[in-house]
């Protein structure tokens, strides 16, 4: 049986392999230094962070090397608070779900390009999440074209500052509930939905 996590911090994330990825890396996380400014999660190693893959442990690192295609179940017990998720999805084509529910976001204060082309999302529940210290949604979920369905039920964005391009090339996304949002110290809105074309409803 796979443990919970110390302070109920815990990722958890469906991943497709292809015949195409099999025997090649994988990335879990975009974990490395990036060229987009403050987008360093270095802060996961080997000592905070546990690993299972199907139900199996294995040292951390921010990929694995698939033996096989399918759908492959990664969970990641995290035991430290995390104060940066810039980047944390960036990219992750092959990303089907993602479950945040016991994700802890009390710390973080930078959320800008965290689901980048993820673009086999189709669903995500961010409702659990603690935006209270948030400053940085920009690009949060660029070019999330398959995406469709956000609920933001409960978010408090009191700090939030920039929403720069965050919803830009939502393609699916018929509707759009920001009503929990505060967005008195935004001051960056810049094409927050160009190309959001199926958009109808928005509250």
């Amino acid at each position: 049986q796979v443990p919970v996590a110390k302070a109920n911090n815990m990722i958890k994330m469906k991943i497709r392999i292809f015949e195409n990825d099999v025997n090649k890396p994988t990335k879990i996380l975009y974990n490395v230094k990036s060229v987009i400014s403050g987008c360093d999660l270095n802060e996961l190693n080997e000592k905070n962070t546990e690993l299972f893959i199907n139900n199996k442990k294995y040292k951390y690192k921010s990929y694995f090397t698939p033996e096989k295609e399918g759908i492959y179940d990664i969970q990641l017990n995290i035991n430290i608070l995390m104060k940066n998720c810039c980047c944390l999805f960036y990219s992750l084509t092959n990303l089907q779900s993602v479950d945040l529910s016991s994700f802890n976001t009390s710390d973080v204060t930078n959320l800008s390009y965290m689901f980048y082309e993820c673009t086999s999302l189709r669903s995500l529940d961010l409702s659990s999440f603690n935006t209270e210290n948030v400053i940085n949604m920009s690009f949060m979920f660029f070019n999330c074209r398959n995406l469709k369905r956000i609920n933001f039920s409960s978010s408090n964005t009191k700090n939030l500052s920039n929403m720069h391009q965050m919803f830009y090339g939502c393609s699916c996304l018929p509707s759009l509930d920001l009503s929990t949002f505060n967005t008195i110290n935004v001051t960056d809105m810049g094409c927050i939905f160009h190309d959001c074309i199926s958009l109808q409803i928005f509250i």
